[in-house]
């Protein structure tokens, strides 16, 4: 944890109400790792490890029925003149700052969530919702697929940070999420950006902008392609190999194969540098006729996906 040896609610939240505001307050503890670190550090304590930044939501079960957001963090306090141990309170409220009460710290403003929309891209589908292979009219598989248009919503982010993390930049663009993020399960929603702005400044205090762009997809992703090669099993019934032999591509049946080592070649005598077809057990995917049980090439489904836990960029 760093900085933090522990930090944590240490009593039950408060309540009161008046015909024009409802208000709770929430009470936390936090001890410091020594006395190099101060104040500041519990309150970002609090901060990160509850999510809690001025303008977010806390709902208090049944005893609001509309809820409050946070209004004010801090400033925390030492304990008995302890340099280590700090507590502070969270006030939330029904009615929120006017704007002279903006927090003076930048790092201290809720994340601003917006804008969000929606892109479209095409797919192509071999199998329907319930995972049954799309038939032709004569029941036999859309082999080819069919292209259809989805659309892939998407949300950006962002939040004020007192550095540009580079780490960051590397470990988390192009993730997916490990775990639950933003409502999805896990491996539905895709950081496709993660972006800094230069340094800027809040009065006297310099902060950079953090921005992430979000997709969410409703099934996981994958990359399908055919199992092809250079080197692959003979055919079946004709000689099952213990090992892979090389061949190449081309007009290829049984009576062009010679031997086991025969080079497979076009219909005009010249070896065809292009990998083969394979079946589901690595032998020439023989395209022969509907009889033929090895006519038919083999899908390999790759997961390419990089998972992180999204949620600890703190948005």
């Amino acid at each position: 944890m760093g900085a933090v040896v522990s930090v944590r609610e240490h009593q039950p939240p408060t309540f009161s109400s008046t015909a024009d505001e409802d208000t709770a307050t929430r009470y936390f503890i936090v001890k410091l790792l020594n006395d190099n670190y101060g104040p500041r550090t519990a309150v970002r304590a609090v901060m990160d490890n509850f999510g809690i930044r001025v303008g977010t939501w806390y709902r208090y079960g049944y005893e609001f029925e509309s809820g409050c957001r946070a209004k004010t963090i801090g400033p925390a306090s030492a304990v008995d003149g302890s340099r280590t141990l700090y507590t502070l309170q969270v006030e939330y409220s029904t009615t929120q700052p006017d704007e002279e009460e903006t927090p003076e710290d930048p790092l201290d403003m809720a994340t601003k969530w917006g804008p969000s929309g929606s892109r479209s891209e095409g797919k192509i589908v071999t199998n329907d919702k319930d995972g049954n292979p799309i038939l032709n009219t004569c029941n036999d598989p859309i082999t080819e697929g069919l292209e259809i248009e989805r659309n892939i919503p998407w949300v950006r982010a962002t939040k004020n940070v007192d550095a540009v993390d580079f780490g960051n930049l590397a470990k988390y663009t192009g993730a997916w999420n490990s775990a639950r993020f933003l409502g999805q399960p896990e491996n539905r929603v895709l950081c496709t950006e993660l972006a800094y702005s230069g340094k800027q400044w809040h009065g006297d205090h310099p902060y950079y902008e953090m921005t992430g762009t979000f997709e969410f997809y409703d099934e996981e992703q994958f990359i399908e392609l055919p199992s092809q090669g250079f080197n692959a099993l003979f055919f079946k019934g004709q000689a099952q190999v213990a090992t892979k032999a090389r061949i190449c591509a081309g007009s290829i049946s049984p009576e062009n194969m010679g031997g086991l080592n025969t080079r497979l070649e076009n219909n005009t005598g010249m070896p065809v540098q292009s990998p083969v077809l394979l079946d589901e057990d690595g032998f020439v995917a023989v395209t022969g006729g509907d009889d033929d049980p090895a006519g038919r090439s083999h899908t390999i489904t790759v997961d390419l996906k990089r998972s992180e836990p999204l949620a600890r960029l703190g948005f």
